[in-house]
């Protein structure tokens, strides 16, 4: 799944699930797409045999169409935004670690007072791309963040180098050639050729 190709074309409602532990129930055929987050607590999502866990630690992905069981572990609060978009996104429940929970769950809360008035649209796509962009990058390699900041600020810098990107990371050139490829899908040089 890709979180960069994401094209959204509707964020149907938002809603704050209130899971009590030992509750278990079936979701059939899913309406839409859904992003959840974990305030407190923990869900067990089953689907064709496999366990997927959310916590504080990730969010999750809720596939349209799916079919899964909802075992509620820990009593707890769950922000779910339900949206749709043009291309198929996933069919299995997706979960993505997050390094800062807090602060999508701040995001979550602007939207969610936004979300009462249709003039509030372009705003609250903005804020829900944003989100989408900080799952994607909470996923970026450690050994990568430095060339990543470097990246995002001097962008327009014509010097810039994978051997200076590799320098801000401290580590080789070869290995951050290989990390960034693997990561990114392309190399530092064709990713910013116009």
């Amino acid at each position: 799944m890709e979180l960069k190709d994401i094209t959204v074309t509707e964020i149907s409602d938002m809603i704050t699930v209130y899971s009590e532990k030992g509750k278990r129930e079936k979701m059939t055929n899913r309406y839409s797409y859904g992003l959840s987050f974990c305030k407190e607590g923990q869900i067990t999502y089953i689907q064709n045999g496999s366990e997927y866990v959310s916590n504080k630690d990730c969010a999750v992905i809720l596939p349209k169409g799916g079919t899964y069981f909802i075992n509620r572990d820990k009593t707890g609060v769950f922000p779910v935004i339900n949206f749709d978009c043009l291309d198929l996104l996933c069919d299995t429940v997706t979960v993505i670690p997050v390094r800062n929970a807090e602060e999508l769950i701040a995001d979550y809360e602007r939207m969610k007072k936004l979300f009462c008035f249709d003039e509030n649209r372009a705003q609250i796509f903005s804020i829900f791309y944003g989100m989408l962009h900080k799952l994607r990058s909470d996923n970026i390699p450690r050994e990568l963040l430095g060339a990543v900041r470097l990246i995002n600020s001097c962008f327009h810098d014509t010097s810039l180098t994978n051997a200076k990107l590799a320098a801000e990371c401290n580590i080789s050139y070869v290995y951050f050639r290989k990390l960034f490829t693997k990561h990114f899908v392309r190399t530092f040089s064709s990713a910013f050729v116009c």
